[in-house]
């Protein structure tokens, strides 16, 4: 309550220094549930820029990393951690603005998306009924091809952009199409491969731990720039 936003609303700009990674990924990539500066992208060093975004899947890294490059933020390598199959973004216009929400498919959760805390732009009744009725028609639309293409996408944009990447995941199923499709040179081991079911203090994300011990599997193959 005692926030004061002026103007209301202002885009977030990137600074002009050079990144040594780019990191996206889902609410595991963000630090969701765990102390921030112990995710993953953290402990890659001060040079990453952690685009993790709760929720989202596929389509909201295409989107990121397209965002990034068109934007020419200046990186050296990207680090993609992908999420299980069945997110989806759904944009919805309002005060003509176009907002991106990711959802998860009813096969993650049978709740709808969390609405989160206050927002100058919705209030949470017309975010839940939205909500709702997609989580609806996700059941009806859910097919991980979607997200098998929206990958294939991404690899080849990095490709054509001649940037360096690697990709991985914490889901079993997308770890596999990784597997099937990613060079064998761009594909990390799989995050918590081991199902340590250690938990961050939200109790459902994965510990500080588990984040700290794939950043040490990965180091000789991405470089370290600390």
């Amino acid at each position: 309550l005692d926030c004061h936003h002026d103007p209301l609303w202002k885009r977030y700009e990137l600074s002009d220094k050079e990144y040594n990674f780019i990191a996206l990924g889902c609410s595991v990539t963000a630090g969701t549930g765990i102390q921030t500066h112990r995710s993953w992208p953290a402990l890659l060093g001060n040079g990453t820029l952690n685009l993790g975004v709760p929720g989202g899947g596929c389509d909201t890294m295409l989107n990121n990393i397209k965002s990034v490059i068109d934007k020419k933020i200046r990186f050296k390598k990207v680090l993609m951690l992908f999420p299980s199959e069945g997110r989806r973004l759904y944009r919805l216009k309002k005060h003509g603005l176009t907002f991106n929400l990711p959802m998860l498919a009813p096969i993650e959760t049978n709740q709808p998306m969390d609405v989160g805390k206050f927002n100058i732009f919705f209030d949470k009744d017309e975010l839940y009924d939205y909500s709702n009725k997609k989580s609806k028609e996700l059941i009806v639309k859910y097919d991980p091809k979607r997200d098998h293409k929206i990958i294939k996408r991404i690899s080849k944009l990095l490709k054509d952009n001649d940037i360096e990447f690697y990709m991985s995941s914490w889901s079993k199923d997308t770890y596999e199409f990784l597997k099937n499709f990613v060079d064998r040179g761009n594909l990390l081991p799989m995050f918590n491969e081991e199902e340590d079911d250690s938990r961050g203090i939200d109790g459902s994300h994965p510990a500080e731990s588990i984040h700290e011990k794939w950043v040490k599997s990965i180091e000789d193959q991405i470089g370290h720039y600390m």
